[in-house]
C-alpha cells in the first residue's frame, strides 16, 4: 500500500473529503460509487466498477472471430453483441 502522508479528520457525521490531487489521480468524481473495505484496523476505499449483466434474449458473437457465444459465457471485451439493422421508418404525415 502507497503512503500519502495526508490525513484527515472525520466530521461529526463520519465523513472525510478525499484532496483533489488524490481524485483526479485516481478519476474520482463526485457521483462515483466507492466499496468500503476492512482488513483489521485499515480501511480501504475502492472505485466501484459495475459489472455488465448479460442480456439473455441478445445475441452475442466472439469480437476475434464471430462466432456466436452463449450468454452464459460473455466476459467483458471478449464478445460483441449482434444489432439488427433497423428498418426504415414510415414517414407520419399531417393532417392539415
Amino acid at each position: 500500500m502507497k503512503e500519502t502522508g495526508i490525513t484527515r479528520k472525520l466530521d461529526e457525521l463520519g465523513r472525510i473529503v478525499l484532496p483533489i490531487e488524490l481524485r483526479r489521480s485516481l478519476e474520482l468524481n463526485e457521483k462515483n460509487a466507492m466499496e468500503i473495505y476492512v482488513e483489521g484496523d485499515t480501511v480501504i476505499l475502492k472505485k466501484h466498477v459495475q459489472k455488465k449483466v448479460p442480456n439473455p434474449k441478445k445475441q452475442y458473437v466472439c469480437a476475434e472471430c464471430g462466432k456466436n457465444i452463449p450468454t452464459s459465457d460473455i466476459e467483458d471485451g471478449l464478445a460483441v453483441e449482434v444489432r439488427a439493422a433497423r428498418k426504415p421508418r414510415a414517414a407520419k404525415l399531417k393532417n392539415n
